[in-house]
């Protein structure tokens, strides 16, 4: 026994699943032409080796560019990207899903079971087979040989403008773009893999002893083919002129139309084998009649839908564009824009096909005064004012019932049906935002330059699901729920420190401040206190709080019972029960807000001779994170789960939460108490090395005689050291409270010009 819980599979997780992450990148670019014609042409081939063992990728992209002058008036352009990608990938494990203790091979080397993906137990797993049923084990080693999924991908887009120059200052574009995509992705399981022998175990019949299979024995295949054909078509006019020496203007006005076809086709096999292409066939109508359920079996069933399906969808938008600038002695300039876009999204209401999109602008060039000109240590000073109006519908906001077909498998025999995805709503209205912005930018000293934005954001009838009365047919539906603000200040500087011959130095920085508050919220279903622990859910949004504010119990440590108990408004404790002694947002106290307030980016580069450095952190601040509490429950329990409640008197030496008996509706309050606690809500602020970056030109008569002009080679390291800004040094930007530092990725690569 104590060998047992002496081991820890950690290592051999790593050794038996994961690898090192590679990626291969090769890239090679022409160009050339004559007076009238000009191209480029760039190609690309990466190949990645992921971290997970037998999960690798590869894309090619080519990219062609050509511009062709037949007159002085008359030009066209060209632009095509093709590209091809195929992914093969097996099932990939986190080791979090296995408890510490459990190995994954035995001595011989052979593949062991484990508890995850396993729906019988290993006591009963031999009888089972005796009975003549496959293995309905999971063995995550021999998995990864039997299960796989490949992915290819093709894509094409061809752009092309036709331009002429209809008067001095007047030009005529008539172009479009043809898209082109194809997917085929197949997934297969052999007949050795647990997902194929658990899929026929589960649609078994046993009747006094003699043994059914409605799934033929074998491997089970299933092939999704999916394409996406768009074409664009697009008339512009464009009118550039100085009218005088005081006068400008640019004016663009256009119209589009886009037309976007969807499909997708799936189908399965089962009883299938990858070598004889031969498939089994199968009783469909048996095994999906009504429910099927086996009680021999908790495997996982499977749905008709799943394993055939087609979809067809196909979108149409029509749009209307316009943008003018003029300017003022190019000191003070007035521009405009308005949009206004009409699709076969928006139902047949009018009111729900036309709103404008617009905006208006004022620029003031203040360095070119004549007031400024004794200033010589200001290069550019510009100043900005701009408010403008967008806005948004949802594809399921329309002014009718939304449905689509489905298989009723209740029915015998299964009958069409529909599924309503929304309920009818002739109220819902345009998600809409204003916008103010003002801003400066500038240039000092011929080496100082940067930004300074502010900006006010409001936002109103956004959408989100709601709690409707249930006699109108559905729980809740998409409604018009909120009124938002959001308003901050961006400031961006870039500075040449040092311009020497064989030295030079650079700093880049680059700062956000952001808050938002919840003006109105038209229809609020809070109601139960576990409701509003999480605040970045529209539904759950409150009056007079930011976006993202988090709401925690107050803890008052564990009963003698270990379950978590909390303080009242009026500082009294007790055991959150259902209903009973909920007394909603009152039970909880306001943590701060989720999404980070203030955000830094520092970048510096040092030019040495042929050598350069280049570095860049990241800052992330403003706000609050939890830290998820250890449990005894865990299959792998971090550290203090150890320390859990196990006799009365222990709540007095910690505040670990122990087993619970039986699960209940009071203990699905206990853990929201024990999760969402206002003593491990902490500050979430860390710090995060981005990038280093280390480069080396090397120069030579040699190089250069045989036809290079370049050669460069580059070692780069990303997400190299991570910080959190509490005593558990906790960083959200790991994705696990288990990981203290992000995976470093570490890249080689030589570059070369010829």
């Amino acid at each position: 026994m104590n060998e047992l819980y002496d081991y820890n599979n950690t290592k051999d997780f790593s050794r038996l699943f994961e690898q090192n992450k590679i990626t291969q990148q090769y890239d090679f670019n022409f160009s050339g032409g004559a007076d009238k014609a000009l191209y480029y042409v760039s190609s690309n081939y990466t190949k990645n080796q992921y971290s997970a063992v037998k999960n690798k990728s590869d894309r090619f992209l080519l990219s062609g560019r050509g511009t062709y002058q037949f007159t002085d008036k008359l030009s066209f352009r060209l632009t095509t990207d093709f590209s091809q990608s195929t992914g093969t990938s097996v099932p990939q494990y986190n080791y979090g899903d296995f408890s510490s203790t459990e190995r994954f091979q035995d001595s011989n080397g052979n593949p062991l079971p484990t508890v995850f993906g396993s729906p019988s137990s290993t006591i009963y797993n031999p009888g089972i087979i005796a009975q003549g049923y496959y293995d309905n084990l999971n063995y995550p080693l021999k998995e990864i040989n039997e299960v796989s999924d490949i992915n290819k991908l093709t894509m094409n887009r061809i752009v092309g403008d036709l331009n002429y120059k209809l008067t001095p200052g007047l030009l005529l574009t008539l172009g479009g773009v043809y898209e082109y995509s194809s997917a085929n992705k197949i997934h297969y399981a052999s007949e050795n893999s647990a997902e194929s022998k658990q899929f026929v175990n589960f649609y078994s019949e046993n009747n006094n002893g003699t043994i059914l299979f409605n799934l033929p024995r074998g491997g089970y295949q299933k092939t999704t083919v999916a394409s996406t054909l768009g074409y664009t078509f697009r008339g512009q006019l464009t009118y550039d002129k100085k009218l005088s020496e005081n006068h400008s203007i640019n004016v663009i006005a256009g119209a589009e139309v886009r037309k976007i076809i969807a499909e997708a086709n799936t189908s399965a096999n089962f009883g299938y084998s990858d070598k004889t292409l031969l498939q089994q066939p199968v009783n469909y109508p048996k095994i999906f009649n009504g429910n099927w359920y086996n009680t021999r079996f908790g495997n996982i069933s499977l749905y008709y839908q799943d394993l055939f399906n087609k979809v067809y969808n196909e979108d149409r938008y029509l749009s209307a564009y316009f943008n003018g600038v003029y300017a003022y002695k190019s000191r003070y300039i007035l521009s405009g824009s308005m949009r206004i876009d009409q699709s076969n999204l928006f139902g047949t209401n009018p009111k729900y096909k036309y709103k404008p999109l617009w905006s208006v602008g004022l620029a003031w060039n203040v360095d070119r005064e004549g007031f400024m000109q004794p200033v010589n240590w200001v290069n550019s000073l510009k100043l900005r004012l701009s408010t403008g109006f967008n806005g948004n519908i949802s594809k399921e906001s329309l002014p009718q019932i939304i449905a689509a077909y489905a298989l009723n498998n209740r029915m015998v025999p299964v009958a069409t049906s529909l599924n309503i995805k929304n309920l009818e709503n002739n109220n819902l209205k345009w998600e809409e935002t204003s916008n103010f912005n003002s801003g400066l930018d500038f240039t000092v000293f011929n080496r100082i330059s940067g930004s300074i934005d502010y900006y006010n954001k409001k936002s109103k009838d956004l959408l989100a699901n709601a709690a409707i009365d249930p006699t109108k047919g559905g729980a809740a539906t998409l409604l018009n729920s909120a009124r938002i603000q959001n308003k901050g200040f961006e400031l961006t500087l870039n500075g040449d420190w040092i311009q020497r011959k064989r030295f030079n130095w650079n700093t880049g920085i680059a700062f956000s401040y952001n808050t938002s508050k919840v003006i109105d919220v038209y229809q609020n279903n809070l109601k139960y206190n576990y409701q509003f622990v999480d605040g970045t859910v529209a539904s759950n949004y409150i009056v007079g709080y930011s976006v993202g504010g988090m709401f925690s119990f107050r803890d008052a440590g564990l009963n003698s019972l270990g379950l978590p108990i909390v303080y009242d408004q009026n500082g009294k404790a007790k055991q959150l029960s259902y209903i009973s002694n909920d007394e909603g947002i009152n039970d909880l106290v306001y943590s701060g807000n989720n999404i980070p307030a203030y955000t830094l980016g520092v970048s510096n580069r040092f030019d040495i001779g042929p050598f350069y450095l280049y570095f860049m952190i990241d800052l992330n601040a403003g706000f609050k994170t939890r830290i998820p509490r250890p449990s005894p429950n865990s299959f792998r329990p971090q550290e203090g789960a150890e320390s859990y409640f196990k006799n009365p008197g222990d709540e007095k030496t910690t505040d670990v939460m122990g087993f619970l008996g039986t699960y209940n509706y009071d203990s699905t309050r206990a853990y929201y108490a024990y999760d969402n606690s206002d003593k491990y809500t902490v500050n979430g602020a860390y710090i995060l090395l981005r990038d280093v970056t280390l480069s080396y030109k090397l120069k030579s008569a040699f190089l250069k005689k045989t036809g290079f002009s370049n050669f460069e080679l580059k070692a780069q390291g990303t997400n190299l050291y991570t910080h959190g800004f509490n005593k558990y040094n906790y960083s959200v930007a790991t994705g696990s409270y288990l990981r203290r530092n992000l995976v470093p990725t570490f890249t080689l690569g030589l570059f070369t010009n010829f």
